[in-house]
């Protein structure tokens, strides 16, 4: 199973026949649109593609702040109320092997070995189960890096990208001939960083620019996807997976309740008029009740 997180289903239209190792899957097997959670985000989406299970049951449920600017990270794998796709196979005596996928980390016992992924603290050591484990990536070997603190040169944001993706390739690639396993899911986060990084660029002057950008990359993606499949026999199932789409952001919000309050459907309390109002209820309350009970006397 192969994530690749933020592939927009209309990218992946636009661009399939660029995409050959993907196209050719999509022929071959079935593809389609997936409903993404509420919210449709990677934190969010992850764990519920993980266990079957929405976001209320897997106890991830959050949106992001201050845009991926968190001193300490505001989840991790102990948010997880869930069993997870590794740990059903793993107790039926499956090997696993699960790689850099969303809110793994600290990583968690397997029955096989777990490099964790997206949320690893930067010089974070202990990304591994067992921990020894990591003595067998090579090295320099990374699970990810803090991609929006290189927003304003996007020279040294695309070197760094490929940089840690090619890094990882070679680190699976290897791992998926070498090591035992039934179950092999390996997310790579690239491509919704890249993503975030350009397609706010989206309708404006560049966009062709930025758009190219992006599909060299998944070009680059494309190929390692060809390499996997060579390395894999033709009994072995491919999954393709994506957490969600990708799209520009839009300019114009609802605000709800501002919405409801023109309409009379809500007050706000601690208002002037919500407190007169419900002053006013009460009292007319209690006389209605006064008057009720002098009429029964």
């Amino acid at each position: 199973m192969i994530g690749l997180d933020g592939l927009d289903p209309d990218f992946l239209e636009r661009h399939r026949h660029e995409l050959p190792v993907l196209k050719s899957l999509m022929e071959e097997g079935a593809s389609g649109k997936l409903r993404s959670t509420i919210p449709p985000f990677s934190l969010a989406a992850w764990p519920t593609a993980m266990s079957g299970m929405n976001p209320a049951r897997t106890g991830v449920t959050c949106l992001p702040e201050d845009d991926f600017n968190w001193s300490v990270p505001p989840l991790n794998s102990q948010s997880i109320k869930v069993p997870l796709i590794w740990d059903v196979v793993g107790l039926n005596d499956k090997k696993v092997a699960v790689v850099n996928v969303p809110l793994t980390y600290p990583p968690s016992p397997v029955n096989g070995f777990m490099i964790s992924g997206f949320l690893t603290p930067n010089r974070a050591t202990d990304f591994t189960w067992p921990p020894e484990f990591r003595l067998e990536l090579s090295p320099g070997y990374e699970t990810s890096f803090d991609f929006m603190q290189h927003e304003v040169d996007r020279e040294f944001f695309l070197k760094r990208l490929y940089l840690l993706t090619r890094k990882q390739f070679e680190n699976v690639e290897e791992l998926i001939k070498k090591k035992p396993w039934d179950l092999f899911i390996y997310v790579v986060s690239g491509t919704d960083w890249i993503q975030h990084y350009f397609c706010k660029d989206q309708g404006l002057p560049g966009w062709e620019e930025s758009e190219a950008i992006m599909l060299d990359y998944f070009r680059e993606i494309d190929a390692f996807l060809g390499r996997l499949r060579r390395s894999v026999d033709s009994s072995t199932t491919i999954v393709i997976l994506s957490d969600h789409g990708f799209g520009k952001v839009p300019s114009s919000f609802v605000y709800l309740n501002h919405w409801l309050k023109e309409k009379n459907y809500l007050t706000f309390r601690g208002s002037l008029s919500a407190s007169v109002k419900n002053y006013l209820s009460r009292h007319l309350r209690s006389q209605i009740g006064r008057a009720s009970c002098r009429e029964r006397v």
